[in-house]
């Protein structure tokens, strides 16, 4: 009896001791601050902008980021994107996803519409969360793991957020939203964080994928166009069965054969391939398939399957 006894104190003592970690959670999470005993297993923090580095933009999302989430690990995916690309940004986040440890928070900052009504989003994969603009930079992804789920950022979390930015500012959500929202959720996990579902997020670039297969046709956009000159499509290899392509048009006179590598082709021929991410792509060996071509980002090429 008295081992009962005791063991039935200690069984009281835990779930007190619980009780009183969970209510001091609640009470970090409204007040932004994380209790000593927390437990959970740490998340990181990876950044996509089109700001460039020149400029302080980048270091100012870092020193906010070292404010609110100073043992968070962070991760600089891309800065570089061009300027008020939505379709390179929904390249990169898709492309990197997968590579992002878990748990980890992207936050994206490409935003041409950054001061105006359009929402935050934030979309929910698995241990992995994505940070962003509602205007079509999560499409790619969306396309691609179409079980995540989709939410606008809680009203309470919004409110404060607003309260602590500069009167003057309306041009930095990245420094003012999006970044401490992302440090907040990285910290201390979404539910808290997360508001009114959103059933139909904003549409980009995958709405311009379409795949005919009794026609043996498919047709994609030009997403992103990399360092080297290559063309990246957001035409998926999961998109087509067998990922079989038998030749790619990049316009009325020319097509360009698939292989599986640049070395399968003689230097300045171009070619057609799986990337490394899964996305379609059009490479000139040793050259630039975007000055060989001409095309630019929101071309269409059609591939025949």
């Amino acid at each position: 009896m008295r081992d009962q006894s005791r063991r039935a104190r200690r069984r009281r003592a835990l779930c007190a001791a619980r009780t009183r970690q969970g209510r001091a959670k609640l009470r970090s999470a409204r007040r932004g601050t994380e209790p000593a005993h927390a437990t959970r297993r740490r998340s990181c923090l990876a950044l996509v902008t089109d700001f460039g580095l020149q400029d302080h933009y980048v270091g100012v999302l870092h020193a906010v980021a070292e404010r609110e989430a100073p043992r968070i690990p962070r991760i600089d995916l891309a800065h570089e994107l061009p300027p008020f690309s939505i379709p390179s940004a929904a390249y990169t986040i898709a492309a990197a996803w997968e590579w992002v440890p878990r748990p980890g928070v992207v936050c994206a900052v490409v935003d041409p519409g950054v001061g105006s009504m359009r929402r935050e989003l934030i979309v929910e994969e698995g241990e992995r969360i994505l940070v962003a603009p509602d205007n079509g930079v999560a499409d790619l992804l969306l396309r691609r793991y179409s079980d995540a789920l989709c939410y606008r950022a809680a009203e309470w979390v919004l409110r404060q957020l607003e309260e602590r930015k500069p009167a003057y500012s309306q041009t930095f959500d990245g420094r003012d939203l999006f970044v401490p929202l992302a440090c907040r959720i990285a910290r201390f996990g979404i539910w808290r964080y997360r508001g009114e579902s959103v059933e139909e997020p904003a549409l980009g670039a995958a709405s311009g994928v379409r795949v005919d297969l009794a026609r043996g046709l498919a047709e994609a956009p030009v997403v992103h166009i990399d360092r080297f000159g290559n063309l990246i499509t957001a035409l998926h290899r999961d998109d087509i069965p067998q990922g079989n392509v038998s030749s790619v048009a990049t316009d009325k006179q020319r097509t360009v054969r698939p292989v599986r590598t640049f070395s399968d082709v003689a230097p300045g021929q171009l070619l057609a391939y799986w990337g490394s991410s899964g996305y379609l792509e059009i490479a000139c060996r040793e050259g630039s398939a975007r000055d060989e071509t001409g095309l630019k980002t929101g071309t269409t090429v059609v591939a025949r399957l």
